[in-house]
């Protein structure tokens, strides 16, 4: 499992729909549609509770979405992974010609203030 992976709910008197949010090793994090955090989890009991969706279609656009800020020279892009940010310098004009991997990868949560 990774993270945004969305999880439909079996049974909407336990929980509500979900994205995962954090994995580490077997231990999985998620955020309800209520904005609920929970977690850890392992895999076997969030499969009891959830359906998993493997389609990342529409992930980016939930509200609990997980996305990173990629750092290029200069440029911060804030996306769902490097292709995205890559099409979006792209996208905005932005010579790549040159431009090597990001400098800095930061993950972003609802809510988070960062700092560079």
């Amino acid at each position: 499992m990774k993270v945004n992976t969305r999880l439909l709910t079996k049974d909407g008197r336990k929980f509500s729909n979900a994205i995962v949010t954090k994995v580490e090793g077997d231990n999985v994090w998620f955020k309800t549609d209520y904005g609920n955090t929970v977690g850890p989890s392992s895999t076997e009991t969030i499969r009891a509770f959830f359906y998993i969706e493997d389609s990342m279609d529409m992930v980016e656009s939930h509200k609990h979405c997980v996305k990173k800020l990629y750092v290029y020279e200069g440029v911060a892009v804030y996306a769902l992974n490097e292709n995205d940010a890559v099409f979006q310098l792209i996208r905005n004009d932005v010579d790549i010609s040159n431009i090597e991997a990001p400098r800095e990868i930061i993950d972003i949560h609802e809510g988070e203030l960062f700092h560079l």
